[in-house]
């Protein structure tokens, strides 16, 4: 649980939103949890496939007792799934780190955020989304059938923009490859209206993935280091060390640290834990 007015060394890790729900504020019980199933179940989905089913040559009886079994079958694996969250209170992205790892976790939420922002740009209700959902109505899409929706919504915009920062910083040895092979696959659609921006620092890996297999031109490769960006990133320094109050007590170090940061940032800045070393 957090404490108020204690800092978290990283709050992407945890934070109030993905604090588990204390004992106190857990008050739901068995009747909250079947309305909640009930509600996702009688649902339009659900009558237009009671009517496709009949159309299909079942009766009324046939009909309603597959629909029956259908939610039935999948209400198992769905309390299983459920129930870390309902015993500890730990959220959802929480509990995937269990899978995925820690920042493993963040590719598949890269890909339901992408998908759901091109879809919040139609105005056809969300209906590849609702699609998808009803395919993995109490599970969550792997990641083949999110890359396939998300290609589906891009073709259906003239022009769409992603932008991907800091890809460096994607553990080299854990989850980076898996970041790397979304942008290929990506690449791979070949789709004339889509832009992708991606910022990184010049690291050998990324850098072979770029020229092999997204075939990435030199035109393509902007670098980022110049005395411009020197200037911004040694402005941001200067402006970081004076306002963060954990840093105070080491003012008299304060021009090396500029310096040292402005010198070797190597055209990225990085303060992430910055704050942290210095204890």
């Amino acid at each position: 649980m957090l404490t108020p007015g204690v800092a978290v060394a990283d709050p992407s890790l945890s934070n109030a939103d993905l604090a588990p729900t204390t004992a106190a504020n857990r008050t739901w019980g068995t009747y909250n949890y079947i309305a909640l199933w009930f509600s996702m179940s009688m649902e339009v989905t659900t009558y237009m496939l009671a009517s496709s089913l009949i159309a299909g040559g079942m009766n009324w009886k046939q009909a309603l007792f597959t629909i029956l079994m259908g939610n039935l079958i999948v209400l198992l694996p769905m309390l299983l799934n459920a129930h870390a969250g309902a015993k500890y209170g730990i959220p959802f992205p929480v509990f995937v780190r269990a899978s995925f790892g820690a920042l493993g976790a963040n590719i598949p939420a890269m890909l339901r955020a992408l998908v759901l922002q091109l879809s919040s740009q139609l105005n056809d209700n969300h209906a590849l989304l609702s699609r998808l959902y009803d395919c993995y109505r109490n599970a969550t899409p792997p990641d083949q059938d999110l890359e396939d929706c998300m290609h589906q919504l891009v073709r259906a915009f003239e022009h769409v923009y992603i932008i991907l920062d800091a890809l460096d910083e994607s553990p080299r040895n854990k989850h980076r490859w898996g970041v790397l092979k979304t942008l290929v696959i990506i690449r791979e659609w070949s789709e004339p209206g889509l832009h992708l921006l991606v910022t990184s620092r010049d690291e050998t890996d990324i850098r072979d993935v770029l020229r092999d297999e997204l075939y990435a031109s030199l035109d393509e490769i902007v670098s980022m280091k110049n005395d411009s960006v020197r200037s911004d990133i040694a402005s941001f320094v200067s402006c970081y060390l004076k306002d963060s109050r954990g840093l105070q007590r080491w003012g008299k170090y304060h021009d090396q640290i500029e310096k040292a940061l402005t010198e070797r940032a190597n055209g990225v800045c990085v303060l992430r834990f910055l704050s942290r070393e210095f204890y």
